[in-house]
């Protein structure tokens, strides 16, 4: 609960940095050192800058914006203008995007800068100012918070309810007509009362970690939240120890909602290909980077069995829609029209032709590669490298050795390391998991 004193970025290394600010300002006015001393000058620039925290950072439009970025950034956009690059703009959801955010860690980041600028706003105003101030800035926060909730809740439904398009061959009337029955596994809405009901308590847990650290939250306030993160890190880690009760999935643990983020960007964002075999591989090491992830992570056991489902629905639909594809596209390409057109025609042939006896038809190229890259990620660790490269090499002499082949060792290598770099396992272990990339030589070699 009480943060270490000797981690604050202190007073002192405040005016270290802005003495160097101080100095290239005084050869910018051509001062005569003999005008005024430094000290005087560190005052006149510390009270700049609090002026511009007053009059710039702490207008509703500039909170607003800060907190939105509270998905990529742990400290103030006011004290990182690279990071103030358009957040309205980076989230706002297009017919062609629709924003990801699947890390947890903005609710920390959001709790914390929210009660920083509403301490701000009452340290800088008062009267009818700071009533009409604060009054704006809990509009600010409500807007924010909805955006931010919304997107993760609508971020994770998505991969919970399959809605990723990659795996109808991003073909949106597959999409359509495949989920106009298909009952949603997730309640993107019930989750996103569970989230918010998570902020309100860290709030309350926020309020003790002040209590506590009085003394350096003032100072944190005073130096224009040069030491937020320390707060973020403090109340992450005490969430940690205290959400830790699941029902449903709607309601997972933060712990679980941690790892799951973390699963999400790791697991990979799906391929569109007409190789069936590369297509195999992919989906095979998809299913065997599930299988090692969920060997190595604290996660709940029903959130592991959630998560094996899903990439197994993931896995089948793609399968599903790669095998009728071809029957299926035969029969559209005789029909022209709107897409109404379409989805009806889609119907009728899905109607018309025999679903069952095409997908008990086996598919050696896919199905084939698919269990040989599936069963990789399931050997020991030490002959996992010597296994995986081997495979890569017979996958290599199938394709071929054009740029198309050489392109698809890389994609598999590539999505095989990230996902490894992400594992929480011995950095010795994780070692012998990872993949030589980029000089595909080493293919041609034995291993």
């Amino acid at each position: 609960m009480f943060i270490k004193q000797n981690t604050l970025l202190n007073y002192e290394g405040y005016k270290i940095n802005m003495s160097k600010l101080i100095h290239r300002q005084h050869q910018k006015e051509k001062l005569e050192p003999s005008n005024i001393t430094e000290e005087e000058l560190l005052n006149r620039r510390a009270k700049n800058h609090f002026q511009q925290m007053k009059d710039v950072a702490l207008n509703p439009e500039s909170i607003e914006n800060d907190l939105l970025m509270s998905f990529q950034s742990e400290g103030l956009t006011f004290m990182k203008p690279e990071m103030n690059v358009g957040p309205q703009l980076m989230l706002n959801e297009t017919e062609f995007h629709k924003p990801e955010i699947t890390d947890v860690q903005f609710i920390q980041n959001f709790v914390v800068k929210e009660a920083f600028y509403r301490d701000q706003i009452k340290n800088n105003f008062s009267g009818e100012d700071l009533k009409e101030r604060l009054a704006q800035f809990e509009q600010s926060v409500t807007r924010a918070k909805e955006k931010l909730v919304g997107l993760y809740s609508e971020s994770i439904g998505r991969f919970f309810n399959n809605e990723e398009s990659w795996i109808y061959n991003d073909n949106p009337i597959f999409q359509e007509v495949s989920q106009e029955k298909g009952e949603k596994l997730f309640n993107v809405e019930s989750f996103k009362q569970h989230v918010i009901t998570i902020m309100e308590k860290q709030g309350e847990q926020l309020k003790k970690i002040k209590d506590a650290n009085k003394d350096l939250w003032q100072t944190m306030i005073e130096t224009g939240g040069r030491s937020l993160h320390l707060f973020q890190n403090e109340l992450k880690s005490t969430t940690d120890q205290t959400m830790a009760t699941n029902f449903s999935l709607e309601e997972m643990s933060y712990t679980d909602m941690k790892e799951l983020g973390t699963f999400i960007d790791a697991i990979g964002k799906g391929i569109s290909t007409n190789s069936e075999i590369f297509l195999g591989a992919y989906l095979g090491q998809m299913q065997g980077k599930t299988s090692l992830f969920l060997n190595n992570s604290s996660l709940s056991e029903n959130m592991k069995k959630k998560l094996q489902e899903t990439v197994q629905s993931k896995i089948g639909t793609k399968i599903k829609w790669t095998k009728l594809s071809p029957e299926i596209n035969a029969q559209l390409s005789a029909n022209r029209g709107n897409k109404s057109d379409w989805v009806d025609d889609f119907r009728a042939i899905i109607e018309r032709i025999d679903v069952e006896k095409i997908l008990s038809q086996k598919n050696e190229a896919l199905e084939d590669t698919f269990q040989k890259f599936q069963q990789l990620a399931l050997n020991p660790a030490e002959q996992f490298r010597f296994n995986y490269m081997n495979a890569l090499n017979s996958l290599k002499q199938t394709l071929g050795s054009d740029r198309f082949a050489i392109g698809s060792i890389d994609i598999l290598t590539q999505d095989w390391n990230t996902f490894t770099n992400a594992l929480s396992i011995e950095p010795s272990i994780k070692q012998q998991y990872l993949i030589p990339s980029k000089d595909f030589s080493i293919l041609d070699e034995r291993v």
